[in-house]
């Protein structure tokens, strides 16, 4: 009995004891790391010109390539919006100006505010 209960230890730890484990292989392979950007490629060089009003370009006077200075005509533009600025600054001084006269109503109105509060 006591060589029964030996091999029963010894059978016990050798079973427990064993792992059942995965083995890797180890191989050589090329990492590659892909960035993703977005962007804007723009020359070193490059000049934008903007302009102070808008319209529609009736004629260039420049050719790609050509030197220009400083307060050259490059392009004529075509605009209507610049009349309606105008004619509409126009009226709001006029507006103003009758407002302000010394009989305009709303000058009259101001001024019964006034002694209303006093």
């Amino acid at each position: 009995m006591k060589s029964f209960f030996s091999f029963l230890i010894l059978s016990i730890l050798i079973l427990s004891c064993s792992e059942n484990q995965d083995y890797i292989t180890v191989q050589k392979k090329t990492i590659v790391e892909t960035v993703f950007a977005s962007g804007i490629v723009k020359p070193h060089n490059l000049v934008e010109i903007h302009s102070s009003v808008t319209g529609i370009v009736t004629s260039i006077h420049i050719s790609e390539g050509d030197s220009v200075s400083k307060g050259s005509i490059l392009f004529d533009l075509k605009s209507n919006g610049n009349e309606f600025l105008v004619n509409s600054a126009q009226a709001n001084r006029t507006f103003a100006d009758n407002a302000s006269a010394l009989n305009s109503p709303q000058l009259a109105t101001v001024q019964v505010d006034i002694l209303a509060a006093s």
